[in-house]
């Protein structure tokens, strides 16, 4: 394969042949001297961007920095040496905010800024816009952060509600085993009875069950001798009260807490989504300034 190749002097546009092993080339027709680089930039550059689509990023900054060395002010390899910085594949890579989190911000920003300073004066907009894009991201992680925190915090609020909610099902079947208990002494009693009363007996008991009226349950256990059975009821009610009560009380600053937490997520959640909007409107704007993008449209 020859390794000839055909370029035009950029002073005086003539036709010139080159060696792809050749450094330095004197022009034959105005005698400029023209590095090796300024005509094989769209190999290297070429080679560069596949570099960086391969991941190998190391291996496009090397190619980008060469670049630069000849031509300090090349917006391809000023764009690419950011990207290779900052360990971003190609644009397209970076098109959703996310996307940012994977990349080097600190170097990105460390490069854009050597653009800005070094670039052509008509390529300033465009590293000023790519800054102004990325910059987005900032806000984006400390809400993405915070979103993290309080989803955890959320769940930990929410293990704790499940955690009393056990103990008020073990506190109401406790409850329940003794209310049978106490149920079968209640009937062991009003077998021991005249039988005529054994109607009373079960209206008694089924009365105290639903506890229809305190008063009447007082008076019918009064008046067949079952004050212990009364007492052993009435204090297991007022127990079980004060029990519900102080599980009640401690459910209260989690519920309230999880409320709050979840009002902040849903707050977050829609300020995420007002910076991923403003994000694509950055970005179409980047795209816009795109010098390839400007030629294009030239040749409309």
């Amino acid at each position: 394969m020859s390794r000839l190749r055909n370029y035009t002097c950029s002073k005086c546009a003539g036709a010139l042949i080159v060696d792809k092993d050749q450094e330095v080339l004197d022009c034959p027709f105005c005698g400029e001297k023209i590095g090796l680089a300024q005509f094989h930039e769209e190999d290297i550059l070429g080679d560069a961007e596949a570099s960086l689509r391969r991941m190998e990023f190391s291996a496009a900054r090397d190619k980008y920095e060469y670049i630069l060395k000849g031509d300090p002010s090349n917006f391809d390899a000023l764009r690419g040496l950011i990207f290779a910085e900052g360990h971003v594949s190609s644009l397209d890579y970076i098109s959703r905010i996310e996307k940012l989190r994977k990349c080097d911000l600190m170097k990105i920003y460390e490069k854009i800024e050597y653009a800005i300073t070094n670039c052509r004066e008509e390529d300033t907009a465009y590293f000023s816009q790519l800054l102004d894009t990325v910059s987005l991201y900032d806000e984006y992680r400390v809400l993405a952060s915070e979103d993290r925190f309080l989803k955890g915090e959320q769940q930990n609020q929410l293990g704790k509600l499940m955690d009393i909610y056990e103990k008020q099902d073990e506190l109401n079947s406790a409850f329940s085993n003794a209310g049978e208990t106490v149920g079968s002494v209640i009937a062991t009693v009003a077998e021991d009875t005249d039988e005529e009363h054994h109607d009373i007996y079960a209206s008694f008991f089924l009365s105290a069950v639903i506890l229809v009226s305190t008063v009447v349950s007082i008076y019918i256990f009064g008046v067949f001798g079952l004050y212990i059975p009364l007492v052993i009821a009435i204090f297991a009610l007022l127990l079980r009260k004060f029990f519900v009560s102080q599980l009640e009380s401690m459910k209260k600053p989690h519920r309230e807490a999880a409320s709050k937490i979840s009002t902040k997520i849903s707050s977050n959640a829609q300020k995420e989504r007002e910076l991923e909007k403003k994000y694509e409107e950055a970005y179409a704007r980047l795209k816009e300034l795109d010098p390839a993008k400007k030629k294009e449209g030239g040749t409309k």
